[in-house]
Formats: C-alpha cells, sequence, structure tokens
C-alpha cells in the first residue's frame, strides 16, 4: 500500500453493510462523514474478509488468534472492478480505528470510534458469517 492516500474520509459513523445486488462478491460499506454527507466504499470479498481479520486482532488480540484461525483466509489480489477495495490495514490510532484500503485506482483512509469498530466488527460477523464474538 505504497500509494498515496487519494480520499481521506475522516472520522465516519452510521456504519451498515450490503452485498452488491448484481455481484455477490463485493460488499458496500455505508456510512456517515463528519459533516453529515452520506457516503459508500466497494470492497471485494476478500477485502471484507481482510478488515474482520484486522479488526479482530485489533479489538480482541487475546482472542485474535483463535477466533481468525477459524476464517477462510482471504486473497489479496485485485478484483475485475478496479473501484473495489482489496487490501486493508488496520490500526489503533489515538483513540480510534484508522482504517486504510486500496484499490487498484486508488487509497482511502477513514477513522471510527471504538464503539463504532465493534459495531462494524459485528457487522462483518453477519455477512461473513464467521465465528461469535469473544466473552
Amino acid at each position: 500500500m505504497d500509494q498515496e492516500i487519494s480520499i481521506e474520509l475522516g472520522s465516519i459513523t452510521n456504519l451498515h453493510i450490503t452485498e452488491t445486488p448484481d455481484d455477490p462478491d463485493k460488499y458496500t460499506l455505508h456510512f456517515h462523514t463528519a459533516g453529515g454527507d452520506k457516503q459508500q466504499c466497494l470492497f471485494s470479498e476478500g477485502g471484507i474478509r481482510l478488515l474482520w481479520h484486522f479488526l479482530t486482532q485489533t479489538l480482541y488480540p487475546r482472542a485474535a488468534d483463535s477466533l481468525t484461525s477459524k476464517s477462510a483466509t482471504a486473497e489479496q489480489r485485485v478484483t475485475s472492478s478496479t473501484s473495489a477495495i482489496y487490501l486493508v490495514r488496520v490500526a489503533d490510532r489515538d483513540g480510534e480505528i484508522e482504517i486504510t484500503g486500496a484499490s487498484a485506482v486508488g487509497r482511502w483512509r477513514f477513522r471510527v470510534s471504538h464503539d463504532d469498530g465493534h459495531e462494524l466488527w459485528t457487522l462483518l460477523e453477519d455477512v461473513l458469517q464467521n465465528v461469535s464474538p469473544p466473552a
């Protein structure tokens, strides 16, 4: 992920995920920016799995090994849709979770609160039908 950030979205809220109706291997993350604008990012299935994987490591570090070992490994490859995010990095920065994604056409970065990070993790669980959150 050596490209420069092409879209900086800042802090986002009101997250939800939908499957893309005409392409079951793509998912759309819908959200509101800090200014209240409705936005969305398109993810490949591999990108959404990577997001779940790295969120698990960030939010549940003690349980991450057992949780992520039960999930399918995501492929890191360019998809047929050049705008779909296929590569993801997650970092805990200054009390927020910073998420960076790359597609064939550029990079996106946004941040979520830890509460919204947990909500996003749950949404990803529902979409991917992985394992249950740790107790």
